[in-house]
């Protein structure tokens, strides 16, 4: 699900401080598709988060 998203939000914004700002941003971005990914998920199977875990 996670290949639908090419470019994250946070990439598309490269200041002057990118390269010191690079693996936060990269963080938050897997952080921010693991999320989206697992809520693609449960509306897709109906499955509950919490049951993903057991």
């Amino acid at each position: 699900l996670s290949q639908c998203i090419q470019t994250p939000i946070s990439r598309q914004y490269r200041g002057p401080n990118y390269r010191d700002r690079q693996d936060r941003d990269t963080v938050i971005d897997k952080i921010q598709l693991s999320v989206f990914d697992l809520g693609l998920y449960k509306v897709a199977t109906g499955i509950e988060l919490n049951q993903l875990f057991e």
